[in-house]
């Protein structure tokens, strides 16, 4: 806007024109003309448009500004029109609180909306920021480089971060806190495990020295009540992993996503890190030693915490079966027995899907031919014999495709058999005794993965946990496949993050 060529009579001959804010400025300095005191702005018309106060050239208290005649306001498009008052609460130029007004003095949001009722335990100086639905308290964008303990809550109360500045940058605590479906998304903050709802990291100066990921979670039945576990904790020297870090992997929902992410440091850490060579079976935490970023020693311990081992090579896993052996796998015992020569009995897959109880009719259907390694699985299975497998997740064992409307699978005759590594179904059709592998994020059917019975699909499933815990060769079992009919391994171990 073009300075006024005409001065209006309320306007101090010595106030000075400014180009930013559109108005005239007038008051105090000290001697080395910096703004000391109260200090008044006009509008062209010579309307009052507010006052502010400074000390030492930075604004210090309450910066007020109104509106006046037609087209007069202070206010840019992100405030409403019906917006007639602010004032801005400033600490040595930091913005602390921000509180707008309509023309009847009725307190309102920046959209003009009138402010909730501040809930029991929100502060009275804490501002309320209706765009984001929050209460703030402490520094706020908009002034100089934010310093102090800044506090946030939604608009109903639940406090939602905690956070120390110092010019501009994260200095002592940060911590955010999940409510319900909202969060405070903290540019900068480090990012956790999959289930992260509270983040605990302490700051010196902008760097970060530790950090911390929680969640809450039911271990239990789903009339236990949600308890809070501690996923990831770990330090920093000198934006590096440095020192002890503990990684609990049973909440690890999804293995391909990271542990920790901290873009300031260019930090990503891979879950396949910290798995050397494999997941080991049973584990439910990970230590890690750091000397500045390089990993130094890797322990990992089971649910009763006892520290795990690789376990040994398997040489007798019967790779010269042939397929009339294969046939009476299942019901012969030759499953039970490998079962018990391959894996101890301290790790067993117990938890079934709730429509499990199915399978005893269900299997009725099946053709007689494959009735006698349905029943023998069934029966091991419901007796808690099965191993917990990385390859082969027993939780789908019952999975109801009707009832869960499985795309391109919604027919009564599959009967769930369990998950692969990556949330792939294993269904068993009772119309042919066939298994087949369902994917879940693309067509469905179209890898043709499928097996000709129950016994292949059990002679396979064991073997190919065996090449995931590196304790039998890949291409020996390849070979034994492809002799047997079976002509397919898993493509889990294939995946970078294969765990």
């Amino acid at each position: 806007m073009v300075p006024p060529t005409r001065r209006a009579p309320s306007i101090p001959p010595d106030a000075a024109w400014n180009e930013t804010d559109t108005c005239w400025k007038h008051g105090p300095t000290t001697i080395d003309g910096k703004r000391h005191g109260t200090w008044r702005s006009w509008y062209a018309s010579g309307s009052e448009r507010g006052l502010a106060s400074f000390v030492d050239g930075l604004a210090h208290g309450v910066d007020a500004v109104w509106t006046a005649g037609k087209d007069e306001t202070p206010f840019d498009d992100t405030f409403a029109k019906s917006v007639a008052r602010a004032e801005l609460g400033y600490e040595r130029g930091v913005l602390v609180g921000q509180r707008c007004f309509s023309a009847d003095g009725v307190e309102v949001g920046s959209d003009g909306v009138p402010i909730p009722k501040r809930p029991h335990g929100v502060p009275g100086d804490a501002s309320y920021i209706a765009p984001a639905e929050i209460w703030v308290q402490g520094p706020l964008l908009g002034g100089a480089a934010m310093t102090g303990q800044q506090r946030t809550w939604h608009r109903d109360g639940e406090l939602l971060s905690e956070i120390g500045w110092r010019d501009g940058k994260h200095h002592g605590t940060l911590a955010t806190y999940g409510y319900g479906e909202h969060a405070i998304e903290e540019p900068g903050a480090p990012v956790g495990p999959p289930l992260t709802r509270r983040i605990h990291a302490e700051y010196v100066d902008g760097a970060i020295g530790s950090a911390m990921f929680f969640a809450k979670v039911r271990s239990g039945g789903k009339g236990e009540a949600e308890a809070e576990v501690e996923l990831a904790a770990m330090t920093f020297d000198d934006g590096k992993l440095h020192g002890l870090l503990h990684w609990l992997t049973k909440w690890h929902t999804n293995i391909s996503a990271p542990i920790v992410v901290v873009e300031e440091i260019g930090l990503e850490l891979d879950p396949s890190t910290l798995f050397q060579p494999r997941k080991l079976r049973g584990t439910h935490r990970i230590e890690a030693d750091f000397d500045r970023g390089a990993v130094t020693a890797i322990r990992a311990f089971d649910a009763k915490d006892k520290r795990l081992v690789l376990p040994p090579p398997v040489a007798n896993w019967a790779a010269n079966t042939s397929p009339e052996q294969l046939a009476g796998y299942l019901a012969g015992g030759a499953f039970a027995h490998d079962v018990t020569a391959f894996f101890t009995a301290a790790d067993r897959a117990t938890e079934l899907d709730e429509d499990a109880g199915r399978a005893e009719s269900l299997f009725q259907r099946l053709p007689e031919s494959h009735k006698a390694a349905a029943f023998a699985l069934d029966a091991f299975v419901r007796r808690g014999a099965m191993p917990s497998m990385q390859t082969f997740q027993l939780y789908g064992y019952g999975f109801d495709c009707v009832k869960n409307t499985l795309h391109d699978a919604e027919d009564e005759r599959y009967f769930g058999l369990g998950y692969d590594g990556f949330g792939d179904l294993y269904l068993l059709d009772v119309t042919t005794g066939r298994v087949r592998r369902w994917g879940h994020d693309r067509d469905p059917w179209e890898d043709g993965a499928e097996f000709a019975s129950l016994d292949a699909f059990a002679f396979a499933i064991l073997r190919n946990e065996l090449v995931h815990d590196q304790r039998i060769d890949r291409s020996e079992v390849e070979r034994c496949f492809a002799r047997l009919g079976i002509g397919w391994l898993s493509p889990y171990f294939d995946h970078p993050n294969s765990a």
